[in-house]
C-alpha cells in the first residue's frame, strides 16, 4: 500500500511539471517584428579621425571609438542598428576634450523595413556624410551586388570625377561619378576574379588605383575610392588613394 502511494505521488508530481510547463508565458520584452524598425550603419571613411561616437537623438550607440576605415555596427558584414521610423537628429564627435575635429551634426528620415548606411568622409577637420539606402534583395536573387563611393578628397576643391574599368568585361562599370557620390548596385558575376581599375573620368590610360574583387553569390559590395587623391601633396604618402572593396552584408 506504501508502495503504491508512494507511485501515486510521483504520478501526481510529473503532472503538476507538466501543467506548470504549459503554463509558462515568456514575457521577455523582444522585437517580433523587425519589419517596423529602420536598420543604420555607419562606416567611417574620413582620414586619421580616431575617436568617433556616432549619437542618435543625443543617445551614444557605439560603445568602442569609431576610427577611420571601420563601421557600427562591426564588423562591415552584419546589419544596422534598429531605429523607429520617422526624422532622428545625428550627431558625429570625437570626445577628446582637446579635439580639433569640429561635431558633425545631421538629420534624416528613416522608413520602416529599409536599410541605410551613413558614411562619414572628407578630412578631419571637415568631416561630411552621405545617408544611402542599403537595399537588401530577394532570397530567390543571388546575383552579387557592387556599388562604388567617391570619397577621395582634394585639399580646396572638389576631387575630379571618377570611372571605375573592369579588366574583364573590357569597359567601365560606373562612369563619372562625383566626387561625395554613391552609387546604385548593379549585379556582378560571382566566383571569377576582376581587376577593376579607377581612372579620372574620361580617361583611358591615368589609372589612380587597382582592386582585385572576386564576388560571392547573394553578397553585397562597396567599393570606396578614398584617402587622398594627389600623391604628391602633403599626406600622400602615408594616406595614398586606395580602392577599398568593402561588404555590405
Amino acid at each position: 500500500m506504501k508502495q503504491l502511494t508512494n507511485t501515486a505521488l510521483a504520478l501526481l508530481a510529473i503532472c503538476m511539471l507538466n501543467s506548470c510547463d504549459r503554463d509558462i508565458v515568456d514575457e521577455t520584452p523582444g522585437n517580433t517584428d523587425l519589419g517596423n524598425f529602420a536598420s543604420v550603419k555607419v562606416y567611417n571613411a574620413s582620414p586619421s579621425t580616431l575617436r568617433n561616437f556616432f549619437y542618435v537623438d543625443g543617445n551614444a550607440l557605439n560603445t568602442a571609438t569609431l576610427a577611420f576605415n571601420s563601421s557600427y555596427p562591426a564588423p562591415t558584414g552584419t546589419y544596422g542598428a534598429l531605429l523607429a521610423p520617422g526624422s532622428h537628429t545625428f550627431l558625429v564627435k570625437d570626445t577628446l576634450t582637446a579635439a580639433t575635429q569640429p561635431p558633425l551634426t545631421f538629420t534624416g528620415n528613416l522608413v520602416a523595413g529599409k536599410n541605410y548606411t551613413i558614411y562619414l568622409y572628407d578630412t578631419v577637420n571637415a568631416m561630411k556624410q552621405t545617408i544611402v539606402e542599403t537595399p537588401l534583395p530577394a532570397a530567390s536573387d543571388t546575383a552579387p551586388k557592387v556599388r562604388l563611393a567617391h570619397f577621395a578628397f582634394l585639399k580646396g576643391v572638389n576631387a575630379p570625377a571618377i570611372d571605375v574599368f573592369s579588366k574583364n568585361k573590357n569597359a567601365n562599370i560606373f562612369t563619372n561619378v562625383p566626387y561625395g557620390q554613391v552609387t546604385n548596385f548593379i549585379n556582378y558575376t560571382s566566383g571569377i576574379s576582376d581587376s577593376l581599375i579607377v581612372r579620372e573620368a574620361g580617361s583611358t590610360t591615368n589609372n589612380l588605383d587597382t582592386a582585385v574583387f572576386t564576388p560571392t553569390v547573394k553578397r553585397a559590395y562597396t567599393l570606396i575610392f578614398g584617402q587622398r587623391y594627389m600623391t604628391n601633396g602633403a599626406g600622400g604618402a602615408t594616406l595614398p588613394r586606395t580602392l577599398t572593396v568593402t561588404t555590405n552584408y
